[in-house]
């Protein structure tokens, strides 16, 4: 289509010089007399460039200008003038009315040029407007990117992909929004070809996993970049839901072992394959105490966070969800020690806690690694990952199959079977140990530890049967039998006038999520005629999830009765003094690990001291685990510690026993 110039001047001459100048240019002209005549002319005509006068009757240049600029934008407006009204020509140039201003009388060729460079600025608006519409008006999610990757605009369409707001994605870096996707790749693919396009499972504002197909591509002219997104969940399922987990989008199991097969039978000399195993310890917690949704959620976003570690640790391979709240990594490294590294990298990036919701929880996770060596078949390697994961603790946060775990294995179906009798058969007993008064060296309270007295393998350690417990759900039955073997012993202590003494029971993250809990205690309390503050129940970090009104609540209730709660293992957690402030707890119980190098590390004395003050500005009463030396009791003293507990005085031992040294008080504090 032709271009169209508009000039608008009161002077005849002027619009005549102007035809005569510009007869034979390849635009056509219009004309108007006045700024009035001219807007007439713009209502029935597409006008690409306007040239007016300033002073004209009625209504000046920059006035009509200011008009044209709201009612339609994409002209370019040059403004003629012979006079110097600087103050409106200046007002309307800032504001953007003017495209141009030129001085009368002008020059052909000035005029000429400054007529080529307003149409070609008229075009640039009108393909910019063109691109604007299709932008926004696109069913295709799209958005704008600046040459370091961040979001300049995005459409409705991919807020409504997504569900998310504008502003939580303009400003940011692509590779922020996205950590899965490889900068390098991307960049690799635009310097060589100048696009880039792949299919990604990426989550959703909402938490939910899709998967989305993805391209970006380079404009030259600017160095800016578009991107394009289609969610391709729903075209692709049934394609999907063979190979993928459709909640998480990972690889299932059965893909996953078709991946292991194929990497074992292609793997290059000079390389190492494993396999990772990643397991939620208290993912059933989140369930129970929660609801399905959030532990989808949660599953959900341990899924993008190792999506978004293969993207930076180029030794993992794939990825797969293979049960209900295990993961596991196929990775492939120049040296064994690679494989270790990442298992620290994973520790360290779940040390966070992960946003369900409007809740923070700290997960745990079990964690371990077969390495690939000679022949081996690749259910084997998948099932070797998780042996060793299953025998990975605290101390071990992440364990190496050897075959040694063999025997472990079939020693831990043996007891899982038998767990299921030990109630019913009588075998459980309670030893407990006592915590002395730093300042009198008396016994005023005791922790009960419970112990499997198996009919052929002897008395066997709950480090050996608890977590099977959790796993099996068996711990609420153990763990309701010992608080009720502790009253029943408590009561036996009240009626021979033996004490006061309190007694302290370990809670398991199960216990602390079963909502019925306060009324058994008050049940059990009332059934043995006791005052609950004889009763102090042991909670550990990773058996509390976060500060929710639920968990409060419970907890308060509890206290309501009387009862006490002491804060175990102290220290070891990512956010132990936090809960501190949160939760109705009574007794800090610093973990045996500070206690075991005080007197060596002056480091580790400064953090005992620290703790041990922290905990009296909490109104807290604060016990010293794992103490076996007398330089240690003598230091503990010397900063105040309250209690002390561990084998320096006693191990733990039978209610029998611990009757006995109840009643002759036979210890003594040191210094």
């Amino acid at each position: 289509m032709q271009q169209t110039v508009l000039i608008v001047d009161d002077e005849v001459n002027i619009i005549q010089s102007f035809q005569r100048l510009f007869r034979k240019a390849p635009f056509r002209i219009l004309t108007a007399g006045g700024g009035q005549q001219a807007l007439e002319v713009l209502a029935r005509e597409k006008v690409d460039v306007i040239v007016s006068d300033q002073r004209m009757p009625g209504m000046t240049g920059a006035e009509l200008f200011a008009v044209v600029q709201q009612k339609y934008p994409n002209t370019t407006r040059l403004l003629l003038s012979g006079y110097t009204d600087f103050d409106a020509l200046t007002y309307a140039i800032n504001n953007g009315a003017i495209s141009k201003f030129i001085s009368k009388p002008w020059n052909r060729d000035e005029l000429r040029q400054s007529l080529d460079e307003a149409f070609a600025h008229t075009e640039a608006l009108n393909v910019q407007s063109d691109y604007d519409r299709v932008f926004q008006q696109s069913n295709q999610g799209m958005a704008l990117l600046d040459p370091q990757y961040r979001i300049l605009a995005v459409n409705q369409a991919q807020l409504e992909l997504t569900g998310h707001r504008e502003e939580e994605l303009v400003g940011k870096s692509l590779f922020d929004l996205i950590p899965e996707l490889s900068r390098t790749q991307v960049e690799q693919d635009i310097g060589t070809q100048q696009h880039w396009r792949s299919e990604l499972w990426l989550l959703r504002r909402d938490k939910s996993i899709g998967l989305f197909s993805l391209a970006i591509q380079l404009n030259p002219d600017n160095q800016r970049f578009s991107v394009t997104c289609s969610d391709i969940t729903e075209m692709r399922r049934n394609e999907l839901s063979s190979r993928h987990d459709l909640l998480t989008g990972l690889l299932n199991r059965q893909s996953f072992e078709r991946e292991v097969v194929e990497f074992l039978q292609q793997k290059p000399q000079d390389q190492m394959l494993a396999v990772l195993s990643l397991d939620l310890i208290n993912f059933r917690q989140v369930n129970e105490s929660y609801g399905h949704d959030y532990g989808d959620e949660l599953l959900c976003q341990v899924a993008s966070s190792l999506r978004a570690m293969l993207g930076t640790d180029l030794s993992i391979q794939r990825i797969a969800r293979i049960g209900g709240d295990e993961f596991a990594l196929l990775c492939q490294a120049d040296y064994s020690a690679a494989f270790l590294q990442l298992c620290e990298s994973i520790l360290a990036w779940f040390k966070a806690p992960i946003q369900v919701h409007d809740n923070e929880l700290f997960m745990h996770f079990k964690l371990g690694v077969a390495i690939a060596y000679g022949e081996v078949k690749a259910a084997d390697l998948i099932k070797q990952a998780a042996t060793a994961g299953a025998r990975s603790d605290r101390t071990h946060r992440y364990r190496v199959y050897d075959d040694e775990m063999l025997e472990g294995v079939k020693e831990r179906m043996d007891l899982h079977n038998d767990l299921h009798k030990v109630i019913k058969n009588n075998e459980l007993a309670l030893l407990y140990q006592p915590k002395v008064c730093i300042e009198t060296g008396r016994i005023i309270s005791a922790e009960a530890l419970v112990r499997w007295n198996h009919p052929t393998k002897g008395l066997i350690s709950p480090d050996r049967f608890v977590f099977l417990a959790e796993e099996s759900g068996l711990i609420l039955d153990i763990g309701d039998w010992c608080i009720g073997e502790a009253c029943r012993q408590l009561a036996e202590w009240q009626q021979k006038s033996i004490g006061p003494v309190r007694v302290a029971v370990n809670l398991s993250p199960r216990q602390f999520t079963d909502r019925a809990l306060p009324h058994r205690l008050q049940a059990l309390i009332n059934h043995h005629q006791l005052d609950g503050a004889v009763l102090e129940l042991e909670v550990t970090e990773s058996t509390l999830l976060d500060d929710t009104d639920r968990a409060i609540k419970m907890m308060k209730q509890i206290r309501s009765m009387g009862v006490h709660f002491a804060m175990d293992d102290f220290g070891t957690g990512y956010a132990s003094f936090d809960y501190l402030k949160r939760y109705p707890f009574s007794t800090l119980k610093i973990d045996r690990s500070f206690i075991m190098n005080l007197c060596s590390s002056e480091r580790e004395g400064s953090i005992v001291e620290s703790m041990i003050n922290m905990g009296h500005q909490l109104d807290l009463l604060v016990v010293a685990e794992g103490v076996e030396e007398q330089q240690q009791a003598d230091s503990l003293k010397a900063m105040g510690c309250d209690f002390i507990q561990g084998y320096l005085y006693s191990r733990p031992v039978t209610a029998e026993v611990l009757e006995k040294l109840l009643i002759e008080q036979p210890f003594r504090v040191g210094v």
